[in-house]
């Protein structure tokens, strides 16, 4: 019945550093007992109703095995060893066939509470987990525009090897989804040669670093 469904993605495959932002849901709805839902902007919103979607625990246990490979795939490349070394190869496709799964799994979940009319959030999990969310909200609302509030661009292609890398996502979405005419990042202060050849040669992406919004005089 609630307005607002919040869908659960329990998955941190491809960190970089340490793991953990698959319990992040559980955290969450043990902490959201303690939280004010008051938003001055718009009183009374949370009066049409908040909910999390069962979680899908399946998930939660495949990141958990599939993280144990890419820790591998990580400290191989660290070290210094080819990427195309075969354990490091079958690592990487299983991790890939994994991460492509995890995001059909969210995207259906998704295209079913938008298809009741609902509107959909989605908690993380690694920066990687919403794609599956934004292809579902384009493919219904035919054209949008998204908002990255982030330190990083996330505009690398297959980080590290990894396909669905949490720093490849918006390199995937705008790939991919035709229907992204608008992609607008705030914040970013860390990212590569190629990210910013990508921002500056995409008509779509406006990105405002983190020192424009310094000289703007934003703190």
């Amino acid at each position: 019945e609630a307005a607002l469904v919040l869908v659960s993605a329990p998955w941190d495959v491809t960190v970089s550093y340490g793991a953990g932002t698959a319990l992040a849901p559980d955290a969450l709805i043990e902490a959201s007992t303690q939280l004010d839902l008051y938003d001055a902007s718009a009183p009374g919103a949370w009066l049409g109703g908040i909910a999390t979607a069962d979680i899908d625990y399946s998930l939660q246990e495949e990141s958990r095995k599939l993280r144990a490979d890419a820790e591998r795939v990580i400290e191989h490349l660290e070290e210094g060893g080819a990427p195309d070394d075969e354990r490091i190869e079958r690592r990487l496709r299983r991790i890939n066939e994994g991460c492509a799964a995890m995001n059909d799994n969210i995207y259906r979940q998704a295209r079913q509470w938008l298809s009741q009319g609902k509107v959909v959030g989605l908690v993380g999990g690694d920066h990687s987990t919403p794609y599956g969310l934004i292809r579902a909200v384009a493919e219904k609302e035919g054209s949008l525009g998204i908002l990255h509030i982030d330190a990083h661009c996330d505009l690398r292609e297959a980080y590290e090897g990894f396909e669905f890398s949490h720093a490849s996502i918006m390199f995937n979405v705008l790939r991919d989804l035709p229907q992204v005419s608008k992609f607008v990042q705030v914040g970013v202060r860390d990212y590569c040669d190629a990210e910013a050849e990508r921002a500056a040669s995409d008509g779509r992406i406006a990105m405002f670093d983190s020192r424009s919004l310094a000289r703007a005089g934003f703190a």
